[in-house]
């Protein structure tokens, strides 16, 4: 989807890249992106140009779980910078995570004059995707030595359902 994406500008200075990045690899850390395809959004990949290991990206979240769970099995210590984007707009999700009804459809168009008449159905859309993101979650822990790795979950931003009468964040 082109809105997904951000065309790069050749006025953009060149950027070094993350000295936090830099600091676990002088410490010995293998760094990686394992990530939807975050480095092609808002030019952020200016800031993830230096992991030591490859970026693998990707549009399916749950390939994510499986590609991790390999990276922690190499020798060594490791920073992994993961980003789940199924919660993001258009709040897609699996049909198997269908669980509040009604919703949106999937193709919705969320330029509709009608937007604030269908928040009920909006809001289901993205509770449903909440719930798919839990079963993420319980996936990539399982795949995790939890013993012997620290794990951080922060959010991004939260999303506004009409609040202040918009939709967003």
């Amino acid at each position: 989807m082109p809105w997904r994406h951000q065309i790069p500008t050749e006025e953009q200075p060149p950027q070094a890249g993350s000295p936090y990045l830099d600091e676990f690899a002088r410490r010995g850390y293998h760094t990686r992106l394992v990530s939807w395809e975050l480095s092609s959004w808002a030019n952020l990949g200016v800031y993830f140009r230096n992991f030591t290991e490859p970026a693998f990206e990707s549009r399916d979240d749950w390939i994510l779980v499986p590609t991790l769970a390999r990276e922690l099995q190499e020798p060594g210590p490791h920073l992994v910078y993961m980003h789940y984007n199924g919660t993001h707009f258009p709040y897609d999700h699996e049909a198997a995570y269908t669980k509040f009804t009604p919703e949106v459809p999937s193709d919705y168009d969320y330029s509709s004059w009608q937007l604030r008449q269908q928040a009920p159905e909006i809001i289901n859309r993205y509770r449903n995707c909440l719930a798919e993101l839990d079963a993420w979650l319980h996936a990539l822990t399982g795949a995790m030595d939890l013993q012997h790795t620290i794990l951080v979950i922060t959010g991004d931003h939260g999303e506004e359902f009409f609040e202040h009468n918009r939709l967003g964040h």
